[in-house]
């Protein structure tokens, strides 16, 4: 989904680049479009403050959103006709000729059609936001780089009695003589249930006391056998998707016989759990095993036999005022008195839940620490909404003023998270990737690409509206179902994620523009190769066969980004080529055994993804000539050949699996490439290199020039001994000593 506002001007500036062009496009009839486009600008800036509270404004969004899609896709056809006319040229003499030809005619005709259309399109959206009493107004105010100090906020786990409750729910947990098996957290979104949980979870004596301790995040779309089957899947096993309850049981059984375990289920809902269901098997178990579930419906436990109730309490003023300061890094002791009794009015709005009161936190810490700075976010409209179906007081409110704070390109990044599925692990690298291929990071002098996304990514998550993995570093972290509810909201009719089927027999599929699916039946797959508007599809793990790629690959000219790995896929077709906008390509973890040449026609392709794609043993000379390309992954995919030069891919970032070779020429050696060859990648982040013992000359070391090589974070550095010896020969391990000591000098 694109925020209008900044999609106008991504509008405006592709009309500008075709008229500035060589000639051969309808000018006048772009500019009147062009100043369209300026003209609705300023109303979008109104109707999007305005979205948030009036139906009429977020329909007139939407339509002027699927305008700007459309002159999007008719300048991609137009620069797609040129591109293929280049390449026609450079294969043909008739490229010495300068007339005109038919294809020419053709083009320009037709995108003469489409920008007249368009312009009378635009013409209607115009009279309607006048209809609508919209505004042009000046938003320059939330252009360019955001000032917010991201830096990550300190944890508030100790606010409140949460310690308290914490020890006093292990004790009931731990205790073989209670009758209590079944423990189950209750409090409405928002109010802390999974931190309470998390850190029953993560507590040593908890550990201790359960040879098994499982999580499962439990998502809506879950029935009985499908939360069976989760949390199998989370106990070590590996269930596949045609298996049965029974089947599924017989497994869970065999994983936690005679073990004494703790099962954890986050956000159980009502309809996932059949009266004493979770006693069914208890037989099974060591004695003191126990479950713990956090609900926000107590109907639930009504539901569970001889179940321990905790009922989460809001926070105290005073622990919600801290909770604020910390959020908004406000000195108490300087700002408090001044400061308090809006806070407190703030907090009052917050309803006292602490999600919401972390969220206006971060909102708070943009603003000047004065009375009429905070009187603003007291006052705002924002508190006005509550369109949304599963809405929360003082949570809901508090998402949308938090969203509402975001400068445009964030917002943009923000919203198409929603993309993700529920209860996904949000990784920051891949969706860094995303957000770079569908053109929704700003380019900065002297700032990569990726370094820039980075940021966005952890602004996001210190403004509170992503929430890092426990367990692990900042780079991976999870979205509150209630802010995927609120962006799913606005990116409506645009993104889905899920079960394929239900969107097919839909009515909204024309207009989709981005997928990720779930779980598909095959025949569904085919069908969306019909639906040319889409730009993402993401088939990641789902059982797709070959059978339908032509037709996909044939269908979607406008795709930007097609995600297929892990999938059961053997070959690509030559079809590739119709993908000419591409820029990201995930094949990883799939059974392909060759790529085609074609692949040399996706110029636009930025990362390509072949992890661990175990029957692929040679590499294409097209790969060498993708120019745009920032990222290639390669690890863990086992190379014999190397055909493709690397010294034209100015531009990449990111190089995993760069297997060396024996020679310095690569015709004297192609199973790998010369360490020269890294040179002129100056662009690189992060580098794999593999097999270095086969360099047997030191001196080529330096041939790499590694030491110049200023963007440089990670270096990984891999040897083999390809007679599977335990022990290297004394020689041999001087020599890689040789070669590891000249790299390690060269990157201190």
């Amino acid at each position: 989904m694109m925020i209008a506002t900044a999609a106008l001007s991504a509008a405006s500036r592709s009309v500008e680049a075709l008229l500035a062009g060589e000639g051969g496009v309808p000018a006048d009839e772009l500019r009147r479009l062009k100043r369209k486009l300026d003209k609705a600008r300023g109303l979008a800036a109104d109707a999007e403050a305005k979205e948030g509270r009036d139906a009429g404004a977020r329909a007139w969004l939407r339509e002027l959103r699927d305008a700007l899609y459309e002159v999007g896709d008719a300048v991609d056809d137009f620069r797609r006709a040129g591109a293929r006319r280049q390449l026609v040229a450079r294969r043909s003499l008739r490229h010495w000729f300068t007339l005109p030809s038919s294809t020419d005619r053709n083009q320009y005709k037709s995108l003469k059609t489409r920008i007249t259309n368009l312009n009378a399109k635009m013409k209607d959206i115009l009279k309607k936001g006048s209809d609508l009493e919209l505004e042009a107004i000046n938003h320059v105010g939330q252009n360019g780089r955001s000032e917010f100090a991201w830096e990550a906020v300190l944890g508030d786990f100790s606010l409140g009695d949460i310690e308290n409750e914490k020890n006093e729910l292990i004790d009931v947990l731990t205790d073989r003589k209670s009758t209590k098996k079944v423990v189950a957290i209750v409090g409405v979104s928002g109010i802390g249930k999974t931190t309470l949980a998390r850190k029953i979870h993560e507590d040593h004596h908890t550990r201790n006391a359960f040879s098994i301790v499982v999580w499962v995040n439990v998502l809506s779309g879950f029935d009985d056998t499908g939360l069976l089957s989760a949390i199998v899947r989370a106990a070590g096993g590996n269930p596949r998707a045609e298996e049965n309850r029974v089947q599924l049981e017989a497994m869970l059984a065999a994983i936690l016989k005679g073990k004494r375990f703790l099962l954890v289920l986050d956000d159980v809902r009502n309809n996932q759990i059949y009266e004493n269901s979770l006693e069914a098997h208890w037989h099974l178990c060591g004695h003191g095993s126990r479950i713990l579930i956090t609900t926000r419906d107590e109907s639930v436990v009504m539901r569970v036999k001889d179940a321990h109730i905790h009922r989460v309490k809001k926070l105290s003023f005073q622990d919600c005022w801290s909770l604020l300061c910390r959020n908004a890094c406000l000195d108490e002791s300087v700002h408090g008195n001044t400061l308090r009794n809006i806070g407190i009015s703030i907090i009052q709005k917050c309803d006292k839940l602490p999600m919401a009161v972390k969220i206006i936190g971060a909102v708070l810490r943009t603003k000047e620490r004065t009375q009429e700075a905070w009187q603003r976010v007291q006052e705002s409209e924002g508190w006005l909404f509550k369109d949304l179906q599963d809405y929360v007081h003082g949570l809901t409110e508090a998402i949308f003023l938090g969203y509402h704070d975001l400068p445009l390109h964030l917002k943009q990044c923000f919203i198409y998270l929603s993309l993700i599925p529920e209860g996904s692990v949000i990784r920051q690298q891949f969706v860094s990737q995303l957000w770079i291929s569908e053109g929704l990071i700003e380019e900065r002098d002297n700032c990569s690409l990726e370094k820039i996304a980075e940021e966005y990514y952890r602004e996001l998550l210190s403004r509170n509206l992503l929430q890092p993995e426990t367990g692990n570093d900042d780079t991976r972290c999870r979205m509150h179902d209630q802010i995927r509810s609120f962006l799913q909201f606005f990116a409506k009719d645009k993104f889905f994620s899920g079960d394929l089927k239900t969107t097919i027999n839909g009515n909204s599929s024309e207009a989709l523009r981005h997928m990720w699916i779930r779980s598909n039946v095959p025949t569904t797959v085919e069908e969306m190769g019909t639906m040319a508007s889409l730009k993402t599809v993401i088939l990641y793990k789902i059982p797709l066969g070959n059978r339908s790629l032509d037709k996909l690959f044939k269908g979607l000219k406008y795709l930007q980004v097609l995600d297929l790995g892990g999938t059961e896929i053997t070959y690509v077709p030559r079809t590739l080529e119709s993908l000419y906008h591409l820029r990201l390509l995930n094949l990883s973890l799939t059974r392909i055994t060759d790529l085609p040449e074609s692949i040399e026609s996706l110029t636009n392709l930025m990362f390509l993804g072949l992890r661990y794609c175990n029957w692929l043993h040679n590499l294409p000379n097209g790969i060498g000539k993708l120019q745009n390309l920032r990222n290639l992954d390669l690890r863990g995919t086992n190379l014999h050949q190397v055909l493709p030069s690397l010294e034209n891919l100015k531009q990449l970032s990111t190089l995993h699996g760069f297997v060396v070779n024996r020679k310095p020429k690569r015709e004297d050696d192609p199973t790998g490439w010369p360490l020269e060859d890294i040179k002129s990648l100056d662009a690189l982040r992060s580098l794999q290199i593999l097999r270095l013992e086969r360099v047997s000359d030191s001196s080529r070391v330096q041939e790499a020039m590694l030491e110049a090589k200023s963007h440089l974070k990670e270096l990984e550095l891999c040897c083999s001994n390809d007679d599977r010896q335990s022990e290297v020969q004394e020689e041999n391990a001087r020599a890689l000593k040789d070669i590891f000591d000249r790299l390690s000098l060269h990157t201190a």
